[in-house]
């Protein structure tokens, strides 16, 4: 089973570290993946380290549109 989130916007620069927090709490229950919006690019380079330190291959990908994500998802699990 591939487990991967989305995680949707953001409030500038005070939420950074929560998102920082939600990316490696998934990481660490075993996620592969996570989809953000409007975030700070030093958290993509946070979570490489993390790769890079502890193993592993978990991946971060910026995104535009999260109803995208989620309605393609949707249509390939059916």
């Amino acid at each position: 089973m591939v487990i991967e989130v989305v995680r949707i916007g953001q409030r500038l620069v005070r939420d950074d570290r929560v998102t920082t927090h939600v990316a490696l709490v998934a990481r660490a229950f075993g996620c592969s993946k996570i989809f953000m919006t409007e975030v700070n690019p030093e958290i993509k380079g946070t979570l490489e380290k993390i790769n890079n330190i502890w193993g592993g291959n978990f991946v971060v990908e910026f995104i535009d549109n999260w109803k995208s994500i989620v309605k393609n998802k949707k249509k390939n699990t059916k």
